[in-house]
């Protein structure tokens, strides 16, 4: 049992992770997989009684930070952009990355473009040529 691959896929649950730990996650064994659940399952616990205990307190949008709210502007300032670029390829109830494989190429190239500006992370995203 290799240790790196229990620790990504425990991390996984929680954060995003790098893509060598998807790596590792990939080829994970069953057994592997078990003590990561059951690391998962006591990392979970252990949140849930510092919340109890007010150690470990939940945010709310009274904690909010002017710096948070031009972040959050950003983001979606970005996401309006793209939206606008996609047009009626995007619909109400589906999802970007619908819209992104059904549009014209152009269309979604541009769309592509314009999420990073926004602080959106689209490293694994490709609109082929």
């Amino acid at each position: 049992m290799r240790l790196e691959t229990v620790e990504a896929l425990t991390q996984a649950e929680f954060v995003k992770i790098t893509p060598a730990q998807q790596e590792l996650i990939a080829r994970a064994t069953p057994a592997e997989r078990r003590k990561a659940a059951l690391a998962i399952a006591h990392a979970r616990e252990a949140r849930r009684l510092l919340e109890e205990l007010g150690v470990l307190t939940v945010p709310t949008v009274l904690d909010i930070t002017r710096a948070d709210v031009h972040h959050l502007g950003r983001h979606a300032d970005a996401l309006r952009q793209a939206m606008h670029e996609l047009g009626e390829s995007w619909q109400d109830r589906e999802s970007l990355g619908h819209a992104l494989k059904i549009t014209q190429r152009g269309r979604a190239r541009v769309a592509v473009r314009i999420l990073p500006e926004g602080g959106h992370q689209v490293d694994d995203l490709t609109v082929a040529e």
